[in-house]
């Protein structure tokens, strides 16, 4: 019967062991086609392609759909295909990457993460949030706020130093009571407060 126990216990550690979970699985699967997609296209080993794989992770630029080799200054280089981004990183098939630039900001160089994707990209929703809040604002500011009209189609948002500077172009009546265009540009925190708006 003591038999019987150790086996049935043995069997299941064995099964527990060999289940993990389903989350993680797929999680080192998807890890694993992002280094295999490194590991081709610089034609290095693995290890080195698990080390450029961690320095992407690091500054938040996985995943990655594609990664091309061009040459840049004499240097091998690679642009490398991050949703509708293009990154671009430096480095030889020994070393992997050495240095990582997105949006014409130095991300990884010298084995230090200068930025992450965050500090300096903008998602659709915090855009979003940034424009409804630079909207509203706006409008407080002017001297007939039902007149006001914004131009969907000319706005943007980007991130500098923790900020965020939402820019677009507003048609409304001014003081003389003729219908004019204007830009606007408010500075917002990461709270989405604003800090300032320039009309």
């Amino acid at each position: 019967m003591k038999k019987l126990f150790t086996i049935l216990a043995v069997l299941l550690a064995l099964l527990i062991a060999g289940c993990g979970s389903p989350g993680q699985t797929t999680q080192q699967s998807k890890e694993d086609k992002q280094i295999k997609i490194i590991q081709t296209a610089l034609g290095c080993t693995n290890e080195t392609a698990k080390k450029s794989y961690e320095i992407m992770k690091a500054v938040e630029m996985v995943p990655f759909t594609e990664v091309k080799a061009f040459h840049e200054n004499k240097k091998d280089a690679w642009k490398i295909t991050v949703g509708k981004l293009f990154v671009s990183a430096l480095g030889t098939k020994d070393t992997g990457f050495t240095a990582v630039q997105a949006e014409g900001k130095m991300l990884y160089e010298n084995g230090k993460v200068l930025l992450k994707a965050s500090d300096f990209l903008v998602t659709q929703t915090e855009a979003d949030k940034c424009r409804r809040r630079a909207q509203r604002v706006v409008k407080e500011k002017l001297k007939d706020p039902d007149s006001v009209k914004f131009d969907d189609k000319n706005w943007g948002t980007k991130k500098e130093n923790g900020m965020y500077i939402a820019q677009g172009v507003f048609r409304a009546n001014n003081s003389f009571g003729a219908y004019v265009m204007n830009y606007y540009t408010a500075t917002i925190d990461k709270e989405f407060n604003d800090k300032s708006v320039k009309i």
